[in-house]
């Protein structure tokens, strides 16, 4: 809880170990003193939307005592006095850190199989069934002609890519693709099996 000042007011135990400093370190400072400074001015944005009354839900990253990063899910609501006058605002931070260094490192492997995809001339594909998409991953045009929002808007034309038996082995290990793109088309290309 920070009051109109922007001082921290009240904090309780877990918040305090959170940032790694005790209940007694934090309520002698500003609530801006866990802020990075390049983050300073959107924290001061916020407050003073607190003052003008609004409540927020957001991720917000904060400045441990040892200066790293804890990623928090923020509640933010303004505390009004008897009067209605802004009295101060409450915040209530649940610890994102771990999820948000899981999404970093899982948009660093993509990077990285985007960089594979691309340097080994080839493409990867998945068929989302919820919402009847394929989504690609590499160089579709320069491999097969067409972009991936063509092959989005034509839905399973990846068939015309992809059918190609040559053996009832090849069809086994195409029958997903296959399973998608005929998915449309009222079932298997007659006398295929996945």
């Amino acid at each position: 809880m920070i009051g109109p000042d922007g001082r921290t007011s009240f904090t309780n135990q877990p918040m305090a170990e959170m940032l790694g400093f005790t209940a007694e370190e934090m309520l002698r400072g500003s609530a801006f003193d866990f802020i990075f400074d390049q983050d300073s001015a959107a924290m001061y944005g916020l407050f003073e939307r607190r003052r003008s009354g609004a409540a927020d839900k957001m991720e917000l990253r904060l400045r441990r005592k040892d200066g790293s990063e804890l990623w928090t899910f923020c509640h933010a609501t303004p505390i009004l006095d008897d009067r209605g006058e802004f009295a101060g605002a409450l915040g209530m931070f649940a610890d994102i850190t771990g999820r948000k260094h899981a999404e970093d490192m899982l948009r660093a492997s993509e990077r990285r199989l985007r960089l594979a995809l691309q340097s080994a001339k080839m493409m990867a594909w998945s068929w989302d069934p919820s919402r009847d998409k394929i989504i690609t991953i590499g160089n579709v045009r320069e491999i097969y002609g067409i972009s991936a929002i063509e092959l989005g808007e034509q839905g399973f034309a990846i068939q015309a890519l992809f059918w190609t038996p040559r053996s009832a082995s090849s069809r086994r290990r195409s029958g997903l693709i296959c399973f998608a793109a005929s998915k449309r088309r009222g079932g298997w290309p007659r006398g295929q099996t996945a």
